[in-house]
């Protein structure tokens, strides 16, 4: 039986929500849009963390950062991915691409938990869209700080449990805040019946190699902890866990909407005002140094 915030946001979401956009469904088109998102996001930090470093791209995905930034002619850049046909494609994009004099990509696969390179090997690690997505994020740190050499930096940008978006689940739910509002129940149960019921939800990861839909996931699941996909991680519980770890916090700055009304006038005060913050981010950035 559905409960009424299960039913208001099944029929809120599927009055809402519109067919993937193109950069979804078109791959040149998904690597440009990806491409100008990443140089966005890179322009909140700085090419000397990276120009004769060695670095590390933590949750590197099909390597768009990865291959971003080889072109900033680090030392050498390792894209670390827990899913391994994304590394075996990273690999052969990386054998058919030229790089600059001197700069060595790499591509491994890792484990929940585990980093697979040695002590003290690293200069720079970025983890960008990825931290909402460790469900051990103590254990990770742990491994970032092992990786990395003493002063050596973790450049992150990350969507904290507060954000409007932080369910990942915007495709189906258009609704900001509709983990905060309706909980986490009420969310799985739309995405199962719009799933079943709304084909304009689809996206082509819905659908294996031969076309046929994929058998319904969201069924399986009632909360982010059964799902393993979002671990629920705010910003000072973060920082905290950073400190105890053996990290020194540099810079934390959350970047709000460029929609937001009045932008200019009121991000300046709302943005300084903690929780208030996370609620109004899109995205926080920030820089951690190892002890």
């Amino acid at each position: 039986m559905l409960g009424l915030r299960e039913k208001v946001l099944f029929e809120l979401s599927r009055r809402l929500v519109q067919p993937a956009g193109e950069h979804v469904q078109d791959m040149d088109k998904y690597v440009a849009w990806r491409s100008e998102a990443l140089a966005r996001s890179w322009r909140h930090f700085s090419d000397a963390d990276v120009v004769g470093k060695d670095v590390v791209d933590f949750g590197s995905g099909k390597g768009n950062l990865t291959f971003y930034l080889a072109e900033r002619s680090p030392r050498s850049i390792v894209g670390v991915e827990l899913h391994g046909p994304s590394v075996d494609e990273c690999r052969r994009q990386a054998a058919k691409s030229r790089f600059p004099a001197g700069t060595k990509v790499a591509f491994e696969k890792g484990a929940p938990g585990a980093i697979p390179l040695p002590d003290a090997s690293c200069d720079t690690l970025l983890a960008f869209d990825v931290i909402e997505h460790v469900m051990d994020p103590a254990q990770i740190v742990d491994e970032w700080r092992r990786v990395l050499r003493p002063g050596g930096k973790v450049l992150l940008e990350w969507c904290p449990y507060r954000s409007p978006w932080a369910p990942h689940m915007e495709a189906m739910i258009p609704i900001p805040w509709a983990h905060l509002f309706f909980g986490e129940r009420a969310l799985f149960r739309t995405c199962e019946r719009l799933y079943d019921e709304e084909e304009k939800v689809l996206r082509p990861w819905n659908f294996d190699d031969e076309g046929r839909l994929e058998p319904n996931k969201w069924r399986g699941w009632s909360s982010f902890r059964d799902q393993g996909y979002i671990n629920q991680l705010n910003v000072a519980p973060f920082k905290a866990l950073a400190r105890d770890r053996g990290f020194a916090v540099d810079r934390f700055e959350h970047v709000t909407f460029s929609s937001l009304p009045a932008r200019e006038l009121v991000a300046p005060v709302l943005m300084r005002i903690p929780v208030v913050n996370e609620l109004l981010a899109s995205y926080v950035v920030g820089e951690l140094s190892r002890l």
